[in-house]
């Protein structure tokens, strides 16, 4: 702590001025009706960021100067009575390093607080927790409770600070091995990236692994934009990707290069809801749904520009009613593709 320049004597300055400040309407009891505003904005990079940050300034001044900082104590202590739930939510965050296990007012305000929280307060105060480490063993279960009820960051990094918190949970909630399994996978792939010198070839060998991806096609495009492999690789390795996010951020790097080499992923998204709702006849609903299997079966390779001039060409000898739908969608968001279909459809398009 030292190092950001703060000693137990600041205690009292971080209780009061970030602490102790509430956001405004946010008093009252969150379980009696009336959610706080940082519940309402779900700011993920705002207010739970910083209550949390000061938080745990406030716990690790705590931990490494128990004996200075008793007398700073009643400063955050008085907070627990506070009439904003947000601010005796964090209060009580910060005094679990200083025998708040064992105290169940701090405990409940602790419990309450996350039931009741914004995704925001979850995801922040997890990881708050989570550094806490022993002291907050008695949060563990309204940590579990309210990760099966989030999704996202909040719900893994809930899962992942009950199990960093509580290691035996790990062969008893299949949630929590699936969150460390991930984070462990995720620190051994940064570890590697970091130590290798990479080369345009071992990151586009990189991109046929579904976990490495999408990192492997970010580096790829920063690194060896100019590199002939680059491009080809990258829009080879889109329909590999089962994945949703993995695929989104590969086509995201495609388009750096050249923005008309691949479809934006919103597009993407737009054009196979709009394929499922075109059918006006049985026949035409019949057509556009072996289309749309053929899609998931070969995923989403139209969403590049080489992909796209092989999918149309086989769409066109195997399906010509699903096609003419197919092509109609994607030229209305590509139209420099038009060159790449068959040349008997170019000529039924003018």
């Amino acid at each position: 702590m030292e190092q950001i320049g703060f000693q137990p004597q600041d205690i009292s300055r971080l209780a009061e001025e970030a602490l102790a400040r509430g956001q405004p309407g946010s008093a009252g009891s969150p379980g009696q009706g009336q959610p706080t505003n940082e519940a309402q904005a779900g700011d993920f990079n705002g207010t739970a960021f910083v209550k949390a940050e000061v938080a745990g300034w406030v716990a690790k001044l705590i931990q490494a100067n128990p004996a200075e900082s008793a007398a700073f104590l009643p400063e955050v202590q008085r907070l627990l009575a506070d009439p904003d739930s947000e601010v005796r939510f964090w209060a009580a965050c910060a005094l679990l390093q200083r025998g708040g296990a064992q105290n169940p007012v701090v405990v409940n305000e602790v419990s309450l607080g996350l039931k009741h929280g914004s995704p925001s307060r979850i995801a922040w105060a997890s990881k708050l927790l989570e550094g806490l480490g022993e002291a907050a063993v008695p949060i563990v279960p309204a940590l579990l409770k309210v990760a099966k009820t989030s999704t996202g960051n909040p719900r893994d990094w809930a899962f992942l600070s009950a199990g960093r918190i509580q290691s035996g949970l790990r062969a008893e909630v299949p949630e929590i091995d699936q969150s460390l399994a991930k984070d462990e996978a995720d620190r051994a792939l940064c570890d590697e990236l970091n130590s290798q010198h990479h080369t345009a070839k071992n990151l586009s060998v990189m991109l046929q692994d579904p976990g490495r991806a999408a990192v492997a096609a970010r580096l790829l495009a920063e690194q060896f934009p100019l590199a002939k492999i680059t491009l080809p690789a990258l829009c080879a390795a889109v329909p590999l990707q089962q994945a949703e996010k993995s695929r989104n951020a590969i086509l995201t790097s495609i388009r750096k290069l050249d923005p008309t080499a691949a479809l934006a992923p919103e597009d993407v998204t737009s054009i196979v809801k709009s394929l499922s709702n075109l059918g006006s006849t049985s026949e035409e609903d019949r057509a556009l749904g072996e289309l749309l299997d053929k899609n998931h079966r070969l995923g989403m390779s139209w969403s590049t520009r080489p992909g796209f001039q092989t999918f149309a060409a086989d769409l066109a000898l195997e399906n010509p009613i699903a096609y003419k739908a197919f092509v109609s969608a994607i030229l209305e968001r590509a139209p420099s593709w038009k060159g790449l279909l068959p040349a008997t459809s170019q000529r039924e398009s003018r």
